[in-house]
């Protein structure tokens, strides 16, 4: 039995390993939505999409911690921090943390929105990103994320996010993969969005990603989502108290793996 639930662990962080700390800038809200959101109305920081960074209302911070599949140390942890600069930009700082005490990746960048017009924001972020293992030195790299949002119609936006776009090998830095994301968010009406995204990372398969979110009322929201990469089911909630405070939470069920848990916490500066 002991041997069997080693192999589980090795075989699930092996897997998660295989993701890159790249694809571990997700918010809890982006995993109730099947792991999209680079199009997202509600973005209050540039962790899905430094373009979000441009729109940012209200300075604001925020934690997000994702458990693997209720594997005990097999997480991913992140804190991240929005600057409202002016009515067209914003700054961002966030630190990414994700894997076990083993086989950790970490990610900490510095992001920049800008608003080009009133319909479309980009925005550009620095990246360092290190690797600890078991067998060997740490291994170092630095990349760079661009991301773009775009409102083509009153109620369809558009965007993409392209991370790592030429990556940098040498003796002593270690190659991360490329990873691109496109997709829209259409609006059905004032209580209703639907979000889906095309997910492509190095030489892996192209994944696909929809999520619907519901608001109900304006303190509360419920999503739901699936994306192919699992292939995994989500459902996500979140709450909006005093104005200032975001909570949300997602579950996320592999077909094969079980079930995983997020948790988010956003204070926004008044």
């Amino acid at each position: 039995m002991r041997i069997l639930c080693f192999l589980l662990f090795f075989t699930i962080q092996y897997a998660c390993a295989q993701h890159s700390v790249l694809n571990s800038a997700l918010s809890s809200s982006a995993r109730g939505l099947g792991q999209s959101g680079i199009c997202d109305l509600m973005a209050i920081s540039g962790l899905m999409n430094p373009a979000h960074l441009s729109a940012i209302k209200q300075h604001n911070v925020g934690l997000e911690s994702y458990n693997y599949y209720a594997v005990n140390g097999l997480y991913t942890f992140a804190l991240h921090g929005a600057y409202k600069m002016n009515d067209n930009s914003g700054f961002g700082v966030n630190l990414i943390s994700d894997g076990s005490p083993d086989l950790r990746e970490w990610l900490f960048s510095f992001a920049y929105g800008r608003k080009l017009g009133a319909k479309t924001g980009i925005g550009l972020s620095l990246d360092y990103l290190q690797t600890q293992t078991p067998e060997s030195n740490n291994l170092h790299n630095i990349s760079f994320e661009f991301g773009l949002q775009t409102q083509l119609l009153p109620s369809l936006l558009v965007g993409f996010v392209l991370k790592n776009p030429i990556p940098i090998k040498t003796s002593s830095l270690y190659p991360y993969p490329v990873l691109f994301k496109a997709g829209l968010n259409y609006k059905v009406y004032d209580q209703l969005q639907i979000l889906a995204e095309v997910h492509k990372q190095g030489n892996q398969k192209t994944s696909f990603h929809c999520g619907l979110r519901y608001a109900p009322s304006l303190p509360i929201a419920i999503s739901i989502g699936m994306n192919t990469f699992g292939p995994s089911l989500s459902l996500g909630a979140s709450y909006f108290l005093k104005n200032n405070i975001a909570l949300h939470t997602a579950f996320e069920q592999h077909t094969i793996l079980g079930i995983s848990s997020s948790f988010g916490f956003n204070y926004l500066f008044k």
